[in-house]
């Protein structure tokens, strides 16, 4: 059996197996409740009104429940198979409907399952007034080790295919209790911790820690935490290097700008999409993770359920000899290569065949060397060197060294990171992702690192890994005079002087694409949040979600709006108009010319009467008549010449009344 070969559809056949991370997911939400969550959520949140503000009115542990809620909703909608629970701890109330004995200053509001419309209720309904009456608030140092025992328990306990686990711990406490009593004696209750962090450690379970502190306070790490984070990933006594710690911790310890992110935006799992080893040269190489930093979210295709059962239906693909109607395996299957003509034969490869042709090399990533970012120095004009914006074949990605993979990669990936940043050099390499698959040149570019002003990481070192295309890629439309036309039209000052007022108004100083919302996706998003809860969706211009895409100078000047606003939305209009005016711009829109049909030559009467139309028909012989002389005598008596011949004598016939 043999087929065309076509890599869009047979390139992913031959790829080496990879060792993919499991991809259900048992989150546990750790939640202080100590009285210092009560306090008001002093977040500022500037530019917005009072009633689009995240976290307005609520306590630091509301706050916390509602992240909670946000992310509950969007793993329903995203990962329906995950996991959830929601624990308060230094709770004074305990209450444990996972496990037989309760846990000292444990509160579990909700269990560990697949969350519902029933969890989402629960935690919409969540209420510092409900958390007084029903729960309360104590603060002890046993309830800590307490929650970390009874998560561990949870996750341990479940049943059913592998999966990771994550703790996301909500705290203002930065000392819960002390790691030592008398000199360097590790304390009783610090030794309890460590023996439910060892068991969480070797589950590979991920531990998060959101700090409740306001934006303009520090929350200090170095009393307890960072000693939790660094034991849990198993550098208690020796850690790697400090760039990778500081990278490390980066990924586990979120700021309060982190939970808007978390309530705005569709939540990510924080993960390698994959490692490659770095080939520098011979017997030099380290190996470096890839994250995607950008990628197009869709509206999930909708599921096939069966009829009959309610249950999801799989597509299954085969192969199948159209004269045998047996399904085929893949080692059965040749390809040929599709050429027009007959002049060359068809030439049938195997899939062995097809594995040599495509992978080129070795898997991983080679340095070819080092080329300058940009030109010119001191007054001159400073230009690209030979990377240009525009030159990009898909998405770029973020690379960082993995320790964990080859020891040593991060002391000599921050020493190349450090100098390229410093002379403003980037990196070309050949990356082959697999050996199936073909190589392809980057760019390495170093990216700085930038801190809030609180001291937190904004941005991480590292690198930016940019896909550069081939000669054989490139177009140049731009040098065709069929695409920029063969007169270059120079506009006047007047039109120059009104552009420039144009661009002054519509300034867009506060723009940043990573804040706007897809309005499709959230719409989307909204409906099925509705009716998973059983309700009935809002109509379109009642929902909340608004259009954020729609462009602002459209917009009016509303009633109360004052003298400022009006001021601003006129001189806005005035702008355009006088941008239209300026360049000839009119509304009325020019009218395409018709094409005229041209007018049938006039009837030559003396013609007509010498055909003998009248007396042909009586004896029955128009045939013998051309279909040009027939249609002249019907465009003489004014009837319509359309037709084959027999239609036209029929029609000459029903006039006569032959």
């Amino acid at each position: 059996m043999a087929d065309v070969w076509d890599e869009s559809v047979w390139g992913d056949d031959f790829e080496e197996p990879e060792e993919y991370e499991p991809s259900k997911e048992r989150i546990v939400f750790l939640i202080d409740a100590s009285p210092a969550m009560l306090e008001p959520c002093e977040v500022d949140e500037e530019g917005k009104e009072e009633e689009e503000k995240d976290f307005a009115g609520l306590s630091w542990l509301e706050a916390a429940a509602k992240v909670a809620l946000h992310i509950m909703k969007q793993k329903i909608i995203s990962a329906a198979g995950d996991e959830m629970a929601v624990l308060l701890y230094n709770a004074a109330a305990a209450k444990s409907a996972e496990v037989a004995s309760d846990f000292e200053g444990c509160y579990l509001l909700q269990p560990l399952e697949q969350p519902g419309a029933e969890s989402v209720r629960q935690l919409e309904d969540f209420s510092l007034s409900f958390f007084e009456k029903n729960v309360g608030s104590k603060e002890d140092a046993q309830c800590l080790i307490s929650a970390f025992w009874m998560a561990r328990h949870m996750c341990s306990s479940m049943k059913g295919p592998k999966a990771t686990h994550r703790l996301l711990v909500f705290t203002r406490t930065e000392l819960p209790f002390q790691r030592y009593d008398k000199g360097h004696d590790p304390s009783h209750r610090w030794r309890q911790l460590e023996g439910h962090l060892r068991t969480l450690r070797d589950a590979g379970t991920l531990v998060e820690l959101y700090p409740m502190a306001p934006p303009a306070a520090a929350f200090d790490l170095q009393p307890f935490w960072r000693s939790v984070l660094l034991f849990l990933r198993g550098q208690a006594t020796a850690g790697g290097g400090e760039g990778e710690e500081v990278a490390e911790e980066a990924q586990q310890v979120f700021r309060l700008r982190d939970l808007f992110t978390v309530v705005r935006s569709k939540a990510h799992k924080r993960r390698a999409v994959g490692s490659i080893l770095w080939r520098l040269g011979k017997g030099l190489e380290l190996a470096v993770k890839l994250y995607q930093m950008v990628q197009r979210q869709r509206i999930p295709p909708a599921l096939k359920i069966s009829g009959r059962t309610g249950h999801e239906v799989k597509a299954a693909t085969a192969q199948i000899d159209k004269y045998t109607g047996e399904a085929l395996e893949k080692d059965q299957i040749l390809h040929y290569y599709f050429k027009k003509g007959n002049r060359y034969p068809k030439v049938y490869i195997t899939p062995e065949e097809t594995r040599q042709i495509k992978g080129v090399g070795q898997r991983g990533m080679t340095l070819l060397g080092f080329k300058p970012i940009r030109r010119g120095s001191g007054g001159c004009v400073v230009r690209w060197c030979c990377l240009k914006e525009h030159h990009q074949t898909r998405n770029s990605t973020f690379i960082y060294p993995d320790e964990k993979e080859v020891a040593g990669s991060a002391t000599c990936f921050i020493a190349l990171w450090d100098v390229m940043r410093e002379t403003g050099t980037m990196a070309v390499c050949r990356v082959a992702p697999t050996k199936a698959r073909t190589p392809t040149l980057v760019a390495l570019l170093p990216q700085e690192e930038t801190q809030y002003d609180d001291g937190s990481q904004a941005t991480p070192p590292g690198m930016h890994l940019i896909y550069l295309p081939f000669m054989d890629d490139i177009r140049h439309p731009e040098t065709s005079a069929d695409f920029v036309g063969a007169v270059r039209h120079a506009p006047s000052e007047s039109q120059v002087a009104a552009a420039e007022v144009l661009i002054l108004e519509l300034q867009l100083p506060a723009f940043d694409c990573g804040s706007v919302l897809n309005p499709a996706l959230q719409r989307h998003y909204e409906v099925l949040e509705s009716l998973a809860q059983g309700m009935e969706p809002c109509l379109v211009e009642d929902s909340s979600i608004g259009d954020p895409t729609l462009p602002g100078w459209e917009e009016e000047a509303g009633e109360g709006a004052d003298d400022e606003e009006v001021a601003e939305v006129a001189a806005r209009m005035q702008a355009i108009l006088g941008f239209k005016e300026a360049c000839g711009l009119t509304d009325d829109e020019p009218k395409k010319a018709g094409t005229k049909r041209a007018a049938a030559a006039p009837v030559d009467a003396d013609a007509v009467a010498a055909l003998g139309v009248e007396a042909k028909a009586a004896a029955g012989t128009l045939k013998s008549l051309t279909l040009d002389q027939l249609k002249m005598w019907l465009r003489s008596r004014g009837l319509t010449v359309g037709g084959k011949k027999d239609e036209l004598i029929a029609r000459i016939q029903n006039k006569l009344g032959a």
